[in-house]
């Protein structure tokens, strides 16, 4: 006895976007947004040792992340002259130039709003000033000032996720129109996050969504998800991969099947009725034979896709005891050859879905202030059609895979 078909589960989606950037280039950025200058001096008091001027300068901005933490560090020079004051004049003894590296660290754990901690600055010295005594306190003291400005500058300014995440959600709240008609919409079950990397010269990250694609009426209500479990990945996956739905009712299938199957096989008989059913095993079709072989006798059926015609056809057929080996080729040869149904729509959607959907993104990244993002599309690999009988009807997934890489020029 033959099993229920299964429930219908479509395969699980994968939307990412990887950002890349050039070491050397964010630098540059980076280095536009720190003052060359970062606190200088005339004459400054000192106690008993008199009276110092000092320039304290950055260096060219150098960005390290390895996956849990990322930093900043920037080296910072300085000149010292000290004088002793004589009546009007200051008599200059001992000049040095001490040398020191910033930090700002973070960690590149999510916070629970998708936003990346505060970073927290540090101070290291990497040559000192003495002249007569250690006058490199004050220096600290002072450049530590103003590296709390830019902490707080960093902090207000740092990559914040949660428009992108919430916008996300909502979207996939939304019937999405493939063009002819129908629709569909993601069930997002992960966030996706790769943390912050350096390798080769690039820094290196991600955020995506991991869910299932299904087709829904375009005028459905569907309440989107606030909150999904957030998954840290080791790397980025590489690319996005969508599962473009397409549901065929069997009762649909088996009327447009009919026309096509009813009628003479190989002149000596014919098929005069034809009845669909799923199940656990695949598409049961039961055929009434007339003329040199009456009979009735079931065929198990399992489902391809043809992508050079563009087509659903069976694949795997397995006969009962009904007929006989000729009798059997006769029919496998038949219905593969007759019960076809067309995917062509299906696959201009798919085209037109990557279209529509690069357009949508990079019209959003043209929003995104302060860089100019590109967002780099490479085709993914080939990858073989979902099709499977369910309890819900013919299931068919149209992969769409691709690599989407945002990078700044």
């Amino acid at each position: 006895m033959r099993g229920p078909a299964p429930a219908l589960v479509w395969p699980t989606s994968t939307l990412f976007v990887s950002g890349k950037f050039g070491l050397s280039e964010l630098s540059r950025a980076i280095a536009k947004e720190v003052p060359a200058v970062i606190v200088s001096e005339k004459n400054r008091d000192i106690g008993a040792p008199g009276r110092a001027t000092y320039v304290v300068r950055r260096g060219a901005p150098r960005v390290t992340a390895n996956g849990k933490s990322l930093e900043l560090s920037v080296p910072i020079s300085a000149t010292i002259d000290v004088c002793k004051p004589l009546g009007s004049m200051c008599l200059g003894y001992g000049h040095c130039e001490p040398a020191f590296t910033a930090h700002f660290r973070t960690s590149t754990e999510l916070t629970s709003s998708y936003e990346l901690p505060k970073p927290r600055a540090s101070l290291e010295v990497d040559r000192r000033c003495v002249i007569g005594i250690d006058v490199t306190p004050e220096i600290v003291r002072q450049a530590e000032r103003e590296l709390d400005k830019i902490e707080q500058r960093i902090a207000r300014e740092r990559p914040d996720l949660t428009p992108y995440v919430e916008w996300a959600l909502e979207e996939s709240a939304q019937p999405q129109a493939l063009g002819d008609g129908s629709c569909w919409a993601v069930s997002p079950e992960a966030l996706l996050y790769a943390p912050p990397r350096t390798k080769d010269g690039h820094l290196s990250a991600g955020i995506g969504v991991r869910g299932k694609l299904a087709p829904v009426a375009c005028d459905a209500r569907l309440e989107s998800t606030r909150e999904l479990p957030l998954e840290t990945l080791p790397a980025a996956p590489g690319e996005t991969e969508l599962w473009l739905p397409e549901l065929v009712a069997l009762d649909a299938w088996a009327q447009r099947m009919k026309p096509q199957l009813l009628g003479s096989v190989d002149g000596s008989f014919e098929i005069g009725d034809v009845r669909v059913a799923g199940a656990r095993e695949g598409l049961v079709i039961a055929l009434t034979l007339r003329g040199s072989v009456c009979v009735q006798t079931e065929v198990v059926a399992q489902l391809a896709v043809d992508e050079a015609k563009k087509s659903l056809v069976l694949a795997g057929l397995e006969f009962d005891g009904a007929v006989d080996e000729p009798t059997r080729k006769a029919l496998a040869s038949y219905l593969v050859e007759r019960a076809t149904w067309s995917l062509a729509a299906a696959f201009e959607r798919r085209a037109s879905s990557d279209t529509r959907a690069l357009e949508r993104a990079r019209r959003e990244l043209a929003r995104v202030p302060g860089l100019r993002l590109t967002l780099e599309h490479v085709p993914g690999p080939n990858r073989p059609v979902f099709a499977r009988v369910t309890a819900q009807g013919l299931a068919v997934g149209l992969p769409l895979s691709a690599g989407l890489v945002v990078s700044a020029r």
